[in-house]
């Protein structure tokens, strides 16, 4: 008889648990969220490989999902065992799936994950599935000798990305069962590198454990070991904090920028929520500007004092051409100020930010070579000068996009020409394309807005567009275009990853305990 090989395996981790908790990933589930995809049904359907004959769970366990106190979702993982080619392999099926509300339009997130385990825990493959606004993103992963190639299918559209592997790196899940085998103590600290799921990317992983103390979960006190987590991803922090319990099960998992909780729990407690209103998104992200003015809208300049949650190095949001933020003597405290007069030319110290290939080239979501979108670029006529073009093409933007909804996360320009509808995102991406359909060079800008309704900042996204030697800003969900003293800029992205949602974790770093106050404003 033939001896069957083992599958290409490269995750050194752990044995496969039997009670692996879902509460890997509250940050992934906040930017999901924040960005708000749609997705339809109720059912967590099986995606097992149809070579994989299965067999009975192992495990099937469940989590609530919390945001702000209030029931916004559920997660559900099983574990089980199957047979492929002859071997006897380890399958980790979860579904994540979110309910709530935008100002008061109703979305649903959510996540499918699956992967596969040899016997001694080291990843075979994975498969990943989300829906965005819609469209379906599907990513599989297999290995090709030292490399994991990741193939990703989105609306027809596919990519293929090569990511190096070795002993060091490890697959989904590797948090759960680093601990469950081995738990932490009290005062340890522990790193490790390992593939996020959706985002498609290794990241670096720092556990820090606590003491040993009591609790609250739903309502209970049990005695758990606090551990902060550190993942660093795309530049940026994302930060948890996991209750572990003397087994080295994960119980609660909390991010603090939402008060985003995931616990387990009973079914019946985790689908509860379904019955629950929903929070709402926009609500619970606003960060409420002390002082606030209705003059804001319209001022040109405009000074803040802005409180961190937590004291800072480094500044919580970039000075630039239209903004400039400066420390005091207290590391939670920074002045911030704003300027956005039309009739003055942009600071331009900055020498090393100008533009690069990235702003001009098409990619996946700005691929101003597409026909409706050069179509809808010459619409714009000759005019005087860039600014005016600029201007113009801004206007055009805002007249085509005639469905303002709250359902689609980040469309590429080319879906946005044809289907005229989105939000800040799908204008963003468009006038970005239209730009660069005329020679500008262009690029999206992610941050906050002030909102007169709200009392405060919502997250919100725009455009900086290089005109005579200057990046100059444009909001094309504006009648007039018109950037205020109350945009206030966290980053600026070409938009040319493949992936896109990594774009959205700059702003996700100033949203928890942020407070801003209004010190002056002038038009």
């Amino acid at each position: 008889m033939q001896k069957t090989e083992l599958p290409q395996t490269h995750d050194q981790s752990t044995p496969l648990s039997r009670r692996i908790a879902l509460v890997h990933s509250p940050t992934l589930l906040l930017l999901l969220t924040v960005v708000s995809f749609v997705v339809a049904g109720e059912n967590e359907n099986e995606i097992g490989s149809p070579r994989a004959k299965s067999k009975p769970f192992i495990s099937d366990s469940w989590e609530l999902i919390e945001v702000s106190g209030a029931a916004a979702g559920y997660g559900r993982i099983r574990e089980h065992a199957i047979e492929r080619d002859g071997l006897r392999l380890h399958q980790i099926e979860s579904v994540m799936r979110m309910r709530m509300r935008r100002l008061g339009q109703p979305v649903e997130a959510a996540i499918t994950i699956q992967s596969t385990f040899d016997a001694r825990g080291r990843m075979v493959d994975f498969r990943t599935e989300t829906n965005l606004g819609g469209q379906a993103i599907i990513s599989t992963g297999q290995f090709r000798g030292k490399r994991l190639e990741i193939t990703t299918d989105q609306g027809g559209t596919v990519t293929t990305d090569l990511i190096d592997w070795n002993e060091e790196t490890h697959g989904f899940f590797y948090e759960q069962r680093l601990l469950e085998k081995n738990p932490m103590r009290s005062g340890e600290q522990r790193t490790f590198a390992s593939l996020l799921p959706i985002f498609n990317r290794v990241a670096r992983t720092t556990l820090i454990a606590g003491d040993w103390s009591q609790t609250e979960v739903l309502g209970a006190s049990k005695e758990l070991l606090p551990i902060t987590s550190r993942t660093m991803l795309a530049g940026q922090q994302l930060s948890a904090t996991i209750w572990m319990d003397r087994d080295g099960q994960i119980v609660k998992t909390e991010e603090p920028t939402l008060g985003q909780t995931v616990t387990r729990t009973t079914r019946e407690k985790a689908l509860a929520g379904k019955r629950a209103a929903p929070p709402d998104l926009i609500t619970e992200t606003v960060i409420p500007l002390k002082s606030g003015s209705q003059e804001l809208v319209e001022a040109t300049h405009a000074k803040y004092l802005v409180r961190t949650a937590r004291p800072l190095t480094t500044a919580p949001f970039p000075s630039s051409s239209c903004q400039a933020c400066t420390a005091t003597d207290d590391a939670h405290v920074w002045n911030l100020r704003v300027t956005a007069d039309g009739n003055s030319e942009p600071l331009r110290e900055n020498l090393a930010d100008l533009p690069t290939a990235l702003d001009r080239k098409p990619n996946r979501f700005i691929d101003q070579n597409d026909v409706a979108i050069r179509r809808l670029a010459s619409q714009v006529g000759l005019v005087d000068g860039q600014e005016a073009l600029a201007k113009q093409l801004t206007r055009e933007v805002y007249r085509w996009i005639t469905r303002k909804d709250f359902s689609t996360v980040l469309a590429t320009a080319t879906e946005v020409a044809r289907t005229r509808s989105g939000d800040c995102t799908e204008h963003a991406v468009l006038l970005a394309a239209v730009a660069r359909a005329r020679g500008l060079p262009a690029r999206v800008v992610v941050g906050l807005v002030y909102v007169p309704s709200l009392g405060g900042f919502a997250y919100h996204m725009w455009n900086q567009i290089w005109c005579d030697e200057a990046w100059r800003f444009f909001d094309a969900t504006r009648s007039d275009g018109k950037c205020g003293a109350g945009h206030i800029k966290v980053t600026d992205d070409a938009l040319s990853d493949e992936n896109g949602l990594a774009v959205f974790l700059p702003v996700l770093q100033v949203m928890g305990g942020t407070e801003i106050s209004l010190i002056s404003s002038s038009d």
